[in-house]
């Protein structure tokens, strides 16, 4: 099965695409910091939308959102762009699961520490491990999310809630 798996936000989203197992691409894209949260929304979904027709994956992983440090902003952003997320899978008639970060982190084992600082530089230190290259934080969380669905379908771990009715 080829899978996307995203660590999603509304300026820098890291991807990385599965195929079999196997990690056949990772990269970011951007979405202007200033433009009105409509046209930042649809160009997550324009990202999505020609990362599919390039790889034409069946599944998306993705990580859910939680407050952080009381930042309501911050979170309610996260929401809109899991929400377009998740309508652009609706409108793909695609499959797709969300897991809490905490979740995917504890099915590769733990180790990511505590701060959110700790847990980049412990996800970019994985990849390096796993891939012997050197990616920047978001395409480094990618990556782990999806190791972190490998791994969840070997062992029948549940880190990820199968949310979607297309699986």
């Amino acid at each position: 099965m080829r899978f996307l798996a995203l660590d999603q936000s509304l300026a820098s989203t890291g991807w990385a695409v599965f195929d079999n197992n196997t990690l056949i691409a990772a990269d970011v894209f951007t979405v202007s910091k200033t433009a009105p949260m409509d046209r930042r929304l649809l160009e997550i979904y324009k990202h999505l939308t020609e990362l599919y027709h390039e790889y034409e994956f069946e599944k998306v992983y993705f990580e859910d959102i939680q407050l952080q440090a009381g930042n309501a902003l911050t979170f309610k952003h996260l929401a809109y762009a899991q929400a377009a997320i998740i309508l652009w899978c609706g409108h793909m008639s695609m499959g797709w699961s969300m897991s809490a970060p905490s979740h995917w982190r504890k099915v590769l084992g733990g180790g990511f520490g505590r701060k959110r600082a700790e847990q980049k530089r412990y996800a970019i230190q994985l990849v390096q491990k796993w891939y012997d290259t050197e990616v920047p934080s978001d395409v480094a969380d990618a990556i782990c999310i999806g190791r972190a669905a490998i791994q969840e379908s070997r062992e029948r771990k549940v880190a990820f809630d199968e949310t979607s009715e297309n699986k």
